[in-house]
Formats: structure tokens, C-alpha cells, sequence
């Protein structure tokens, strides 16, 4: 059985920590080389952590190099000690100058971290904001850089460490944060399980937690929470205040409601809340809606590729875009590459809307949409029907493959196989070829424009509704520095 652990960080552990100095082991690698997965998967984490912090009106944040590096060397530290009693529980946050790993810089980290057994950083921020304590230093206003590192290899898996706790400048105009926010939508329906230490009293399975953070040291007192679905039916929460706490850790001045049970899903929730703040009276009220009924989905947030130029990505119907999410022969960007495709072919009116009408402006080519070329794409897809999605085909991939190493290595363009290996391996039923694009989104785009091709024959392999299956490679060349090939079925 899997088991995920997610240990809580140790509120203002710092200024005890500083008044220790420790001698530094030397061992210990000054910068941690990550896998392709983990670099674009803490990517992924810091896009969806500002996704989460905007559903909440609050700023974005940055990611911090320097505190990156604390949190490698903790996130490492803790994986060659899995076994130690000595990184169990809470002490995951601390180091011991004995053990092998010890660092000043992942002690330090250790103590202001939000720390994931289990998990890799993206999936970590999504426990994160699903669970009370971990939630309340990710969402606090005054936050402006955060750290993420990861190792692999630990006890239950990977190990994510966010560094919560260090980036954060002092100063806040915002009075309340609430989470979910006012009219939010697909909100998760349950608490993520695993949270040390447990503000649930229950070895059932809890609902999404509902956190009220008073972000300027108010006083809250004499608190009353109400939490009802569209029909008026209360639904019975476990509530956490300052006055009556769940745990004796600290609670930053938040109130907490965990429903008893998870929430329905693609359902509206309405909360009434009211308490005493510095002595007056204050009252709320306000409503968000959980996501919809998809059971794989209802324990996550979405945050899409494609976020950037529009959150109307950002809905979990897209997830199934991702066909090649579990292919173990495909890069990242090779499988993303798929996925940009399908996305398109999902929705093409939205991609049109969205990516086409701001991808010039992003490339600092306003050019580009005088082209005729890129103005046909845009009426095609604004006046085309959604078509199948395509799927990774280990048989295409060989042929793309085989194909783009050859054709790089000796710096030829076309489709024809000069090598008889190829020829053997040679699966196709539309072939498209890209010169000069590694970012999957330009080798898509660069397609779909199919600019100076007039039979446009790329553009209608790619949007064709009789291919189901599809292989990239993507691959050095010779003369364009880079070269993809897609083989269609």
C-alpha cells in the first residue's frame, strides 16, 4: 500500500535554530542536479501554488534559487536518513549534524518548510491546500518568494519540501483571506489525508476544509460557522477557533471548518459565518461550488498547461487531454506535445480565442497575425467541430523516432527514410516534420500555422478526426539545432 505522509512545518523554529551554530558537513553537494520530471514538475508546483493564491485575491509569488537549495538539501538529507527514527514525524523538520546530509542551509529550510513524504511538488501543493495547517503559510498575503526542492528515492517516495516561511516581506493590506473564496469554483471535495499533526478526530475521511485567516492579528471571539448545500441541509463540520482549538499546534489566527465528510461533488456549498473581531460584531456570508463528477478528479485541483493565456483551461474536463501522462517512452515535452494537440482538437474555438490571439504578443511577433496563413488557422478553428483525442502509439514512436535521430544526425530534411532500419521501422499514416522548435507549444503552433505550405497539409494531419494515434520525437539536428517528427495512425 502506498502511504503519503505530509508533515506540518514548526512555526517560528528559527530564531531557537539561529542561536545554534553548527559545523557544517562538507559532504553535503552545494547544488542538487534534479531530473527533466522534477525541474518542469516544480514548474508545474510554483504555477499551480499562484493559481491557488489568485482564487484567493492574493499576489503571486516567486520561486527563490537560494531557497531551492535549502530545500534540496533538506528534501536529500531526509531520504538518505528514511530509515532513521531520527526523521520521523515532526523531527523530519530537523537535521542532526551526525546524521549523513547535515547542512546549514537544509536545517534551515527544514524549519520553515512545509514538508510532503510521497509525493512530487506539484501534487505536494495540491495536499497542501487540501489540508488546514499546511495551507495557512502558502496563503498568507504578505508571502513573496518561496523555495521548493525535491529528492527522490524516500521512504514512501519522493520528498517535496516548500520553504514557506523565509520569503515573506512583512507587510499586508489584506485584512481576511478566505479559502475557498467567494464564488469559487472547482474546489475539491475532500481533507487530504495524512496531515501531522491530525485536526480531524475521526479515522473517517473528512471534507474540504473552509479557512478563515485574519491576516492583521484581529481578535476573533465568540465564533459561529454554518455550512449548507442549495437545499438548506446543514452540513456538520469539525470547527477549529482560537479559543477552541483542534490541536495545541498553532493555528496563525485562522478559524477552520472541516466538513465530517467529503462534499458533494459539482455542488454549491454556502457558508454563514459570524464572529467578534477586536471587540464589534462581524458577519459573512458567501458560497463556492465543488468540482465536478469525475471520482478520479475529486480530491485535485487542475491547473492546465495552458493556463497562462487563460484559466477557462483550468476545468477538469481538460485532464483527459493528457493521454500520454503515464507513457514511460516519451520526454516531458514530447508528451506535451500530445497533450497541446489534443487540447486544441478538445476545444478549438477556446484555443483560438485564447492561445492563438495572445501567442504573438508572447513571442514578440505581432507580425505573425497579418499572415494569411495565421489567419486561416483562426477562422478554422473558430468555425471546426471538436475532433477525437489522440493517443501515444509505441509503434509511431519508433518510426518518429528512428526518423528524427537519422535525419538529425545527418542534417537532411523531408520524409523520406535514407537508412533501411527506418524504412523497417517506418509506421505511419501522416507524417509532420518541424525544424528549429523544441518548446512543445511552438512545434504545435509552427504546425497548425503551416506557414508558407499552401496545400497546408500539416495543419490537416494534425486536426484530422481520422487519426487516433500519435508518436513524437523530438530530437538534435544538425543544421536547425532541433528537429520533431510526429507519425500519425
Amino acid at each position: 500500500m502506498k502511504i503519503l505522509t505530509i508533515i506540518t512545518f514548526l512555526f517560528f523554529a528559527t530564531t531557537s535554530f539561529a542561536q545554534k551554530p553548527i559545523r557544517k558537513n562538507n559532504s553535503t553537494p552545494d547544488i542538487i542536479t534534479h531530473s527533466d520530471y522534477i525541474k518542469n514538475d516544480i514548474n508545474f508546483a510554483l504555477k499551480l501554488l499562484n493559481q491557488f493564491r489568485r482564487d484567493a485575491g492574493l499576489d503571486t509569488v516567486s520561486l527563490s534559487t537560494s531557497l531551492s537549495l535549502g530545500c534540496d538539501k533538506h528534501a536529500r538529507y531526509l531520504v538518505l536518513n528514511k530509515n532513521s527514527p531520527k526523521t520521523e514525524g515532526l523531527n523530519a523538520h530537523n537535521e542532526f549534524k551526525e546524521l549523513p546530509g547535515f547542512s546549514l542551509a537544509g536545517a534551515g529550510a527544514g524549519m520553515n518548510s512545509d514538508i510532503c513524504e510521497g509525493l512530487a511538488p506539484s501534487k505536494a501543493v495540491a495536499s497542501f491546500i487540501n489540508s488546514f495547517y499546511h495551507r495557512i503559510p502558502l496563503l498568507r498575503p504578505e508571502l513573496k518568494n518561496i523555495g521548493i526542492g525535491s529528492f527522490e528515492g524516500g521512504k514512501y517516495g519522493t520528498v517535496t519540501v516548500l520553504n514557506c516561511l523565509n520569503g515573506r516581506d512583512g507587510t499586508s493590506n489584506t485584512d481576511i483571506v478566505y479559502y475557498p473564496s467567494d464564488n469559487q469554483k472547482n474546489v475539491p471535495c475532500a481533507f487530504a489525508e495524512g496531515e501531522i499533526p491530525n485536526p480531524v478526530k475521526s479515522a473517517n475521511r473528512a471534507g474540504f476544509p473552509i479557512t478563515i485567516y485574519f491576516a492583521q492579528s484581529q481578535k476573533t471571539d465568540s465564533v459561529n460557522f454554518r455550512l449548507y448545500d442549495k437545499f438548506h441541509a446543514n452540513i456538520p463540520c469539525y470547527l477549529s477557533t482560537m479559543q477552541n482549538p483542534a490541536t495545541d499546534f498553532p493555528q496563525q489566527n485562522t478559524i477552520c471548518a472541516i466538513p465530517e465528510k467529503p462534499l458533494t461533488d459539482n455542488r454549491e456549498y454556502h457558508v454563514s459565518f459570524s464572529c467578534s473581531v477586536d471587540g464589534k460584531p462581524f458577519k459573512k456570508e458567501y458560497s463556492f461550488t465543488t468540482i465536478g463528477p469525475d471520482s478520479s478528479l475529486r480530491y485535485t485541483t487542475y491547473i492546465s498547461p495552458l493556463s497562462d493565456f487563460s484559466t477557462k483551461w483550468n476545468d477538469n474536463r481538460y485532464l483527459v487531454c493528457n493521454t500520454a501522462n503515464e507513457v514511460n517512452y516519451l520526454t516531458e515535452n514530447e508528451k506535451k506535445v500530445i497533450c497541446f494537440l489534443n487540447l486544441a482538437r478538445m476545444n478549438p474555438k477556446l484555443f483560438a480565442e485564447t492561445v492563438l490571439d495572445e501567442y504573438a504578443g508572447m513571442m514578440g511577433n505581432e507580425k505573425m497575425k497579418s499572415s494569411t496563413y495565421f489567419t486561416s488557422l483562426v477562422e478554422t478553428m473558430n468555425s471546426m467541430q471538436p475532433v477525437s483525442l489522440l493517443k501515444p502509439d509505441s509503434l509511431c514512436y519508433v518510426s518518429a523516432l528512428c526518423h528524427a535521430q537519422i535525419s538529425g544526425s545527418m542534417g537532411y530534411e523531408g520524409h523520406v527514410r535514407v537508412k533501411s532500419d527506418c524504412q523497417r521501422k517506418q509506421h505511419f499514416m501522416g507524417e509532420c516534420c518541424d525544424y528549429g522548435n523544441d518548446d512543445p507549444l511552438d512545434i504545435v503552433i509552427a504546425l497548425l500555422i503551416d506557414e508558407d505550405v499552401p496545400s497546408l497539409g500539416h495543419r490537416m494531419i494534425c486536426i484530422d478526426s481520422t487519426y487516433s494515434k500519435l508518436g513524437v520525437s523530438i530530437q538534435p539536428h544538425k543544421k536547425y539545432k532541433h528537429n520533431a517528427v510526429l507519425d500519425f495512425y
